[in-house]
């Protein structure tokens, strides 16, 4: 998910659940939404958060995930496991 309020992670967390916080740009959601569009091993990396939104991505309490260390969470995603 792109953004969750600490009330919602708590939440999701109390019921044994897991949150991971990720920047998409157009490009990113393309790629999650449309994967046939792109060459296998010719996937575009996720873009960094704007300057604007770092601050929220930089907060540990908003569970905001490297792309290198993202587990496979999608068929496209090339990266490595946690």
């Amino acid at each position: 998910m792109s953004k969750a309020s600490s009330k919602a992670i708590n939440a999701v967390e109390r019921q044994g659940g897991r949150v991971i916080t990720a920047h998409y740009n157009q490009l990113g959601l393309r790629v999650l939404l449309k994967p046939e569009k792109f060459q296998e091993g010719l996937v575009p990396r996720r873009a960094l958060p704007n300057k604007k939104l770092m601050p929220y991505y930089l907060d540990p309490k908003n569970r905001y995930v490297a792309t290198k260390s993202v587990p496979s969470l999608s068929p496209w995603y090339s990266g490595t496991s946690e």
